[in-house]
């Protein structure tokens, strides 16, 4: 074919070209005949035909043509409280971060170009590291729904039964911007009442991205006060964006998914992708990666140690340093745990070797007997963990009569009311208790085996979500440990102790 800008095709299609470079599969053109003749001035163009969707999930017909000029970055003005200048912010933790106006960064006329575009683009797969269109970009079916997605969004028709079709991956572009540009103000006040700056171009970016893959759910979920707290008090950083992200899928008080009125979990509306939160946190580090390597990219966030100037956040003020789940405190012996041929575990769960040796003895023997693995849902436990442990049977009810240690069971009971009476979150209700635990600790008091490593939790499910063989359990753990496990009912599980 001739080069387009050399033809008379541009000049007879005004409209349906808009880079003098690039045709798509699906567009109808008008071809003159002969490359030196013009489109007559009185003619109309003909409507474009919507392309028709392919049945298979690897179409033919959407690869790209090679081209020359392919969409690239238009890198935005950064902004310095909103004065157009090269100003930029710095984190406490040493990363410099651009202020992009959000006006810039969803600027339609920029189309595909535009930076939101090639940010979430990049995230979704569809545009590369340098702002150009893959082959996705054109056309892909979706792995999740099997909806025909097109541009740098992956926006299918489909799921905008009341907007007109978008005909190109421009248009789409066009279209999703409109759509995403309707929680511009809802982020922007929710970030400046949290002491955020709604201009930090990685905060748009991640936000708007998260917004476009899951929802307003899980989007909304992430611009409630105590998760933007989390992101002040924290700083900017690749571990605090990931973080900020997975908090609008789980609720970090209990542990778990958050779920729906109708009792489905929020974000999982495309089959069993992100039920575990394993396969979860792995998707999330990786578009979090993706935002994070463009925007690199483009110089507009880069890591630093050299002191500025320049914005930057406050200090928080001093705290004692709060333990989390993954605090490894006093499990020196315990490592991370991975799943066997007879055994699952979730994820994080710490296993001494000795529990190691003795579950996979165990599961053997479970399996011999029924063909089923079991699935692991404790192990060592720091005393935070234990502390969520215990809060989470309070929730329930439980009156922790197992727990043969009841002066050790009053004063972390207590260490909760007295936490609660004064009106403190949960999470700071689970330090309290995990402040209690410690001191036991350290006097050399164990409330739970769970603390040393000599204990593991079994779900009352199998892996594959029937109900456990409790007879079958039994007689391996008893074969195995010459113990019976002790069978527990808030939460359902069966405890074992080596």
């Amino acid at each position: 074919m001739p080069e387009i800008a050399n033809s008379g095709i541009k000049c007879a299609n005004p409209k349906q070209i808009g880079n003098r470079n690039l045709i798509y599969p699906g567009q109808k053109l008008i071809v003159p005949t002969s490359v030196n003749q013009s489109a007559p001035t009185d003619r109309k163009t003909p409507p474009i035909d919507k392309p028709k969707q392919p049945v298979s999930s690897k179409p033919t017909g959407t690869t790209p043509p090679q081209v020359e000029n392919k969409p690239k970055i238009e890198q935005p003005k950064a902004t310095n409280n909103g004065n157009t200048s090269q100003g930029q912010s710095v984190s406490s933790s040493g990363w410099k971060v651009a202020k992009v106006s959000i006006n810039d960064f969803f600027n339609r006329k920029q189309g595909s170009t535009v930076l939101a575009a090639v940010v979430i683009g990049h995230a979704e797969g569809n545009i590369d590291k340098n702002g150009n269109p893959r082959p996705a970009y054109y056309g892909h079916t979706d792995p999740g729904d099997k909806l025909w997605n097109i541009g740098s969004f992956s926006r299918a028709n489909a799921r905008f039964p009341k907007s007109p079709p978008a005909r190109s991956p421009q248009e789409a572009d066009q279209m999703h911007l409109k759509t995403l540009q309707s929680d511009l103000g809802k982020f922007t006040n929710a970030l400046q009442k949290a002491g955020l700056d709604p201009e930090n171009v990685w905060l748009q970016s991640t936000y708007f991205d998260a917004l476009n893959q899951a929802g307003g759910d899980i989007a909304n979920k992430m611009l409630e006060p105590k998760q933007l707290e989390y992101v002040r008090k924290n700083g900017v950083t690749p571990e605090t964006i990931k973080e900020w992200r997975m908090r609008g899928f789980i609720n970090r008080e209990t542990g778990q998914r958050w779920i729906r009125q109708s009792g489905r979990m929020k974000g999982v509306p495309l089959g069993s992708s992100f039920k575990t939160e394993a396969a979860l946190s792995h998707d999330q580090q990786r578009r979090a990666d993706a935002v994070a390597e463009i925007l690199k990219n483009v110089n507009l966030i880069q890591k630093t140690s050299v002191s500025s100037n320049t914005e930057t956040a406050k200090p928080v003020q001093a705290k004692p340093s709060p333990v989390t789940e993954n605090s490894t405190r006093g499990t020196s012996t315990s490592s991370p745990a991975k799943s066997t041929a007879f055994y699952r575990v979730r994820n994080g769960i710490l296993l001494t070797e000795n529990a190691r040796q003795k579950m996979d003895l165990i599961g053997r023997e479970y399996f011999k007997q029924t063909g089923k693995t079991i699935e692991i849902t404790s192990g060592t436990r720091t005393p935070y963990r234990q502390a969520n442990a215990m809060y989470q049977k309070i929730l329930l009810g439980d009156k922790f009569s197992e727990y043969t240690d009841q002066k050790s069971v009053r004063e972390i009971l207590n260490a909760y009311r007295q936490s609660k009476a004064s009106g403190n979150s949960p999470e700071e209700i689970k330090q309290a208790m995990t402040r209690a635990i410690e001191v036991q600790v350290s006097n050399n008091t164990y409330i739970s085996k769970h603390l040393q490593g000599g204990a593991t939790d079994v779900s009352l499910k199998t892996t594959d979500k029937q109900d456990l063989n409790k007879p079958a359990f039994i007689r391996a753990v008893r074969s195995v440990t010459g113990k019976e496990p002790l069978e527990e009912r808030k939460p359902p599980h069966f405890h074992l102790q080596f």
